[in-house]
């Protein structure tokens, strides 16, 4: 099979984070946080480690202020929720996920004013701030789309927001540029910060984290046992133990940080260098091919290793199971949990085939891909 579903979850993983997962299974069943015994105290020792390393790769002072989650969803439901107030108002864009749309859609149920906002490469900027006020709460931004790959001026945003409106606060959904892109959310400005761990950071499923800066505090939307304070029948008031309720996912966490050291040492600018020369071969290989429409920035400008693409008359699930059954290569089509970008892009009612890509993936395998496309296409067009 050749694997070509990266921004979904990246596989393979490099072979030291199975390696991770497997030794923490078979020789360490310990609850971290929870007992003083070794196994204990080296489980709670491993989070540490992680954090640390998370903080160093964020350009994070103080990797207390990074709680360990399930996945980005989560992290991003613990900000929304935890934040937002009934009758605060939030601002959002065309480019969200459903991580985001649908906690909205019940925080709108709830009180809260939401501002959905479609942004556009020219007047972006303008259009944001435009929108928000000096009564706005909170500004929720996308960095890069998974449907059609754009990378949004982050910096540039977060700072011209945050000079108009000082007291707006930023939370940024990283999903797909975490591991991709160089992200310093000290000196950007971010206050919240979603990532997960098992596409570009190389971990497993099941891992993914939350960055709050400093001085913003939220409510937990779960509460439980964490270890301590447990005479206290509210959360402890202290990071990261006030959003890390229940057992965390220690195996995993150990494979994250496999993969977080793996990218380390080959380092994000050669991941990035040779996933965006892949992604633009693949849209070379395709923007030839009759009825063939390829969504996203155009040849040559930035985007992430995603590009997605329509064949008329076709729903894009109808390509991507003959890709699959004829050919073993794994793509993803539909909406992608994004159905207001398809919206935008004029494809909500086909759907779009997603092809990315990852350090993993090599020129033949592409050359593999354009070839079935190009046999499909010849076929059906």
């Amino acid at each position: 099979m050749i694997y070509l579903d990266n921004a979904a979850s990246s596989w393979p993983k490099p072979p030291q984070v199975y390696d991770a997962v497997r030794d923490w299974l078979k020789n360490n069943g310990a609850n971290p946080g929870r007992s003083s015994h070794a196994m204990g105290r080296e489980a709670h020792q491993l989070l540490y480690t992680v954090r640390v390393e998370l903080a160093h790769l964020f350009h994070v002072e103080d990797p207390s202020r990074i709680a360990l989650l399930q996945n980005v969803t989560e992290a991003l439901n613990v900000a929304l929720f935890g934040f937002l107030e009934p009758g605060d108002h939030v601002v959002s864009t065309g480019l969200e996920h459903n991580s985001v749309r649908r906690p909205l859609e019940r925080l709108l149920m709830q009180g809260v004013d939401v501002d959905r906002v479609q942004l556009q490469e020219d007047g972006m900027l303008n259009t944001l701030l435009e929108t928000c006020n000096h009564n706005t709460k909170m500004l929720i931004l996308t960095h890069g789309s998974n449907v059609t790959g754009e990378i949004i001026p982050l910096r540039t945003i977060v700072k011209q927001m945050k000079k108009a409106y000082p007291n707006l606060r930023v939370l940024v959904d990283a999903a797909q540029t975490v591991g991709y892109e160089e992200i310093d959310v000290t000196e950007i400005g971010v206050d919240l910060f979603a990532f997960t761990g098992h596409k570009g950071l190389y971990g497993p499923q099941g891992t993914g984290g939350l960055y709050v800066a400093p001085g913003i505090r939220l409510n937990p939307v779960l509460l439980g046992g964490t270890g301590g304070d447990s005479e206290s029948v509210d959360a402890p008031s202290s990071m990261p133990e006030r959003l890390e309720s229940g057992t965390r996912n220690t195996p995993g966490f150990a494979g994250l940080l496999e993969g977080i050291r793996y990218l380390r040492d080959v380092g994000i600018q050669t991941v990035q260098e040779h996933d965006f020369r892949l992604i633009q071969k693949v849209y070379v290989g395709l923007r030839g091919l009759q009825g063939v429409t390829i969504l996203g920035p155009p040849y040559g400008a930035y985007r992430l290793p995603i590009l997605s693409f329509t064949v008329e008359g076709y729903q894009s699930n109808e390509i991507v199971l003959v890709l699959d059954q004829h050919y073993h290569i794994a793509v993803r089509g539909g909406l992608h949990c994004a159905p207001d970008v398809h919206q935008q892009n004029g494809t909500k009612d086909t759907g779009a085939v997603r092809v990315s890509v990852s350090s993993f993936t090599t020129v033949e395998e592409i050359d593999t891909f354009i070839n079935a496309m190009t046999e499909i296409v010849q076929a059906i067009v």
